[in-house]
């Protein structure tokens, strides 16, 4: 009897949290709005976040999470020997599965956790809810994504926060743009130059068109393009396009690491760009956000919160959730105007 009143106290008051989530840049800066809650109801609990290493310095920028373990998938079986290892040596009471597919279900039983919450039959994906021993009720789809993953708070008897701001242990701007060669200034607005997908990418005539439009309006403004080393060729050509002068426009597609992007995100006047991982960090420091969306639905996907824009051409097939536009060159895409994001950021700034 003696020992069934403890396990009733650690299902009640877990000493040892994991929270499973490797997914997109966009997936775990939502995901990080569950920290502080957990940490408010559960204060001597020891969070731990399972990611994979393109996150992982995102997650550990978080002051309440405590251990963060990282999961090297390139490196095969050996990596998938010691990530159970490293998980068995927690001693889990709990853990949150919100990544929906069959390899976070996986991970999470083998964390060993006593207690494994995932997502309702209907959400998840592979199987996923198998493996699960609770499951948050049903949701719509058209629920946005992190309203979503507060539902695991509720589960919890813990309130949702009011919005989706989160704060990070992150360098000073100062200190970033000294590392890059920037010359510093307060005035500014990123630009996303692109995704994860080809058909969510705004051409880049659009690009050139709104910064030939708004720093006419604003000439003082400075422009910081942002994206990976694919997008390097194209934010030279913008630059030598928009024919602005040397220091106006700022190429940092693919020298700046996930640390300098949330810096420079967090202190621009405004971000826009197309679905993406920037957006959701702009939401989490509450930067406004103008986001332009086509073959995606921003009621899903969108970043979260009072400071975000959407702008979008409809078009009949869009959403259509395709990586690849299949025919149309991008259309819904093309059709979102220029002036409509000058007068969005305008409003914003």
């Amino acid at each position: 009897m003696e020992a069934n009143i403890v396990d009733l106290d650690l299902f009640q008051s877990p000493s040892s949290i994991l929270i499973t989530l490797m997914g997109s840049l966009g997936d775990v800066a939502r995901g990080l709005s569950l920290v502080s809650p957990l940490k408010h109801k559960f204060k001597s609990a020891k969070i731990t976040w399972l990611v994979e290493p393109k996150c992982a310095e995102l997650v550990s920028f978080h002051p309440q999470i405590d251990k963060v373990i990282i999961f090297e998938r390139t490196k095969g079986l050996p990596a998938l020997f010691k990530l159970w290892q490293k998980l068995r040596e927690e001693n889990f009471d709990l853990c949150l599965d919100l990544q929906r597919h069959f390899k976070s279900a996986l991970f999470s039983r083998m964390s060993g956790a006593s207690r494994i919450i995932g997502f309702d039959r209907s959400n998840a994906k592979e199987f996923n809810w198998i493996f699960s021993h609770e499951r948050i009720p049903a949701c719509p789809e058209t629920l946005p994504k992190i309203e979503h993953y507060w539902k695991f708070l509720e589960h919890l008897g813990i309130s949702a926060p009011s919005t989706p701001e989160i704060n990070l242990r992150l360098d000073s701007l100062e200190q970033v743009f000294k590392k890059l060669s920037i010359e510093m200034t307060n005035s500014y607005v990123v630009l996303v130059l692109g995704s994860s997908w080809e058909s969510k990418d705004w051409p880049i005539s659009g690009y050139q068109k709104f910064i030939d439009q708004l720093s006419k309006l604003k000439p003082n403004l400075r422009f910081i393009l942002t994206g990976g080393k694919e997008h390097v060729a194209m934010g030279q050509e913008l630059k030598i396009a928009a024919g602005k002068s040397e220091g106006q426009i700022i190429n940092l597609c693919g020298r700046s690491s996930l640390a300098d992007l949330c810096v420079v995100v967090k202190h621009a006047k405004a971000v826009a760009g197309p679905d993406s991982g920037p957006g959701h960090l702009a939401s989490i420091f509450m930067v406004p956000f103008i986001g332009l969306f086509g073959p995606t639905d921003a009621t899903r996907t969108a970043p979260y919160g009072p400071n975000v824009s959407i702008i979008s051409a409809r078009i009949g097939c869009s959403p259509c959730y395709r990586r690849s536009c299949p025919g149309l060159n991008k259309l819904c895409m093309r059709m979102i105007e220029p002036v409509e994001v000058v007068e969005a950021v305008l409003t914003a700034i």
